[in-house]
């Protein structure tokens, strides 16, 4: 059931609404999915979320056990996290395996510097010109992640720790 703007307003107001005042001024700020409570900046990317990923099974098995995920990315994470010896045995040598798990993947456009994949050609040549091989610019003052991008550091903050991105 696809969540329009509408009622997905009508029903974090309602979940706000019983809450004391100024922790409704936070709750109406803070755009949050009502089933998983992961935070979004805009109503757009909270209903593709709630619509989306939210709502939809783990279409990616893996081939090792019985885990599933819901995007290619999370299947390739999982095998080089908790298969990577299995996989080197059906992919080949470690060096081929990033390049060879992002085909399985569906993410065929490789860095040869660090071995990440990409399922578009115009993000590896973004990769190229501003992440890999350049000093990073942008730094999390609470952790110590460090990355080229202020957007990625503003995501790393409201992700990792449940924060707005302070300053310019």
């Amino acid at each position: 059931m696809e969540i329009s703007s509408t009622i997905l307003w009508t029903k974090l107001r309602f979940f706000c609404d019983g809450l004391p005042r100024e922790i409704w001024r936070q709750c109406k700020d803070e755009l949050r999915c009502l089933k998983c409570t992961r935070r979004y900046s805009d109503w757009r990317s909270l209903r593709k979320h709630m619509n989306f990923f939210c709502q939809m099974e783990p279409l990616y098995p893996c081939p090792y056990c019985s885990h599933r995920a819901r995007i290619p990315t999370l299947l390739k994470y999982h095998i080089i996290r908790e298969h990577v010896s299995l996989a080197e045995t059906r992919f080949g040598p470690a060096s081929q395996l990033s390049e060879d798990l992002g085909e399985y993947v569906g993410k065929p456009n490789v860095c040869l510097k660090c071995g990440k994949s990409y399922a578009w050609k115009t993000s590896l040549q973004r990769h190229l010109s501003t992440v890999c091989g350049t000093q990073h610019k942008f730094f999390c003052n609470l952790c110590g992640y460090t990355t080229n991008r202020k957007d990625v550091l503003v995501r790393h903050m409201r992700h990792v720790h449940q924060r707005f991105a302070m300053g310019s």
